[in-house]
């Protein structure tokens, strides 16, 4: 048996999280909706939000090899991070997930105080995991996909800008009809 390490991801081990967590996304019952598809994808937001200093991932190694990783974006401002995992390719993996989540709580900032996962209905483990954790299912999401059209499709008459006469409107009526979503009214009345 091995023994498993945890530690902090750095940028240049963003490539191998990328692989591993493409893989994992290819199952259902390894999926995290949150993390995306595709390494590429994944690895372009990594690099993203890492040069805006939201993102950090908790690694697991053994003999050097990556066999899980746990990862959270997170928002300082509002207190909120949305979590990428777990993914573990261990046989003892509770034990590696419950390790990499100690290890991510460690390095998330303090202010972060709220988080949230966000893994495909057939992730029982996963699921399994968060409740273990202290996590409370709140509801379910769904993720609807749709075929690019073969014809492009013809823009109707776009709305006008939100007056600054409306925008007390728009953010009462944007976080009643969507409470805790990742985006508020005043953020998105901001852009």
């Amino acid at each position: 048996m091995y023994t498993t390490q945890t530690k902090r991801a750095l940028r240049e081990d963003f490539p191998r999280i990328a692989d591993l967590i493409a893989e994992q996304n290819r199952a259902p019952e390894t999926q995290c909706t949150h993390s995306g598809e595709g390494r590429e994808s994944i690895l372009q937001v990594m690099h993203k939000w890492e040069e805006a200093s939201e993102i950090c991932f908790a690694m697991a190694l053994q003999d050097g090899n990556l066999v899980g990783t746990f990862g959270c974006e997170f928002d300082e401002t509002m207190g909120r991070g949305w979590l990428w995992g777990p993914f573990a390719l261990t046989e003892d993996w509770a034990e590696v997930a419950s390790s990499l989540f100690d290890r991510l709580l460690e390095i998330l900032p303090a202010s972060v105080r709220r988080l949230d996962g966000f893994l495909h209905v057939d992730n029982q483990r996963g699921c399994e995991f968060y409740l273990s954790h202290g996590f409370e299912q709140q509801k379910r999401h769904h993720v609807y996909v749709a075929a690019r059209p073969g014809e492009p499709v013809r823009a109707g008459e776009a709305c006008h800008m939100l007056e600054p006469s409306q925008k007390e409107s728009f953010c009462r009526l944007h976080d009643t009809v969507f409470p805790d979503t990742y985006e508020t009214g005043e953020s998105i009345s901001c852009l």
